[in-house]
């Protein structure tokens, strides 16, 4: 069975709520991951193979690949040596009261919103080359710069808008139930049951919108709520496994660690000096 990481590395937003990398690999890609921040990354040199399924495409100098939020993706590399910058971040972070942030930048965040898979736009560009060489710090320029490269992202980038979430009805009424009842006990079974379907259709129509089993994509997102917490402070690494659905702290330390490379101790004090 195909296994699905929330992330390679741990990983610390700068106060301006982005992520910056800069990448120089030699045989060594980027395993199978997934994350709920929208990630961009743009080839200097060599080539390589960026995606999974369908979504996957070979990018080439110059390119920039529009990874969505909640899309699995790898890097294989296709040539010995390439170098490449990474740019991370979450678009709920920069909803405002403007009509316009919670029209279009909900449609990025919820999939409704469906983009092509490379893009070489000039403007596009140069955005994220500008992200790339200014501050990470809480500036209004950097701030100012995010809104830019989403707006581009959404002019040149952008294939189709719906007017509802891509996926099956039934699929995306479960997600929104698993979400919000993520530290309940929750099997396929009941899930299934809920959504009308059996159990062998619910599984496959939950692939088809997620490419992640049910109980994958429910410990990911128990996961994710957990390091939330821990990067605030919400408690001991005890309470917090407990709140997110992790009744066995040994269980959740193994699991925790297998996503994001260090355990949650480790994570926490990790978070704690980052943020003095």
């Amino acid at each position: 069975m195909e296994q699905y990481y929330k992330e390679p590395t741990p990983v610390t937003y700068s106060t301006a709520g982005i992520i910056r990398r800069h990448y120089f690999r030699y045989k060594s890609g980027v395993r199978l991951h997934w994350h709920d921040r929208m990630e961009l990354i743009r080839l200097h040199a060599g080539q390589v193979q960026v995606g999974y399924g369908e979504n996957t495409a070979i990018l080439s100098p110059g390119e920039i690949y529009v990874v969505p939020p909640r899309t699995p993706h790898a890097v294989k590399l296709l040539s010995g040596t390439v170098e490449y910058d990474v740019l991370m971040f979450d678009v709920r972070w920069f909803y405002n009261e403007a009509e316009v942030t919670k029209d279009r930048l909900r449609s990025i965040y919820d999939g409704r919103a469906h983009f092509q898979m490379t893009t070489d736009d000039s403007n596009t560009v140069e955005c994220f080359d500008r992200l790339c060489a200014v501050s990470e710090e809480a500036t209004l320029e950097t701030v100012g710069l995010v809104y830019m490269l989403l707006q581009q992202l959404l002019e040149h980038a952008v294939t189709e808008l719906s007017r509802t979430p891509k996926g099956d009805p039934g699929i995306l009424e479960i997600l929104s139930y698993m979400e919000e009842n993520f530290d309940r006990e929750l099997s396929t079974e009941l899930l299934a049951e809920r959504s009308g379907y059996s159990a062998a259709h619910f599984c496959r129509k939950f692939k088809e919108t997620t490419w992640l089993t049910p109980m994958n994509y429910l410990r990911i997102y128990r996961l994710e709520e957990a390091a939330r917490r821990l990067r605030q402070g919400d408690g001991s690494v005890s309470d917090v496994a407990l709140a997110c659905g992790f009744p066995d702290p040994n269980y959740f330390t193994r699991c925790f660690k297998k996503h994001f490379g260090v355990p949650p101790t480790k994570y926490e004090k990790t978070e704690k000096r980052s943020s003095t």
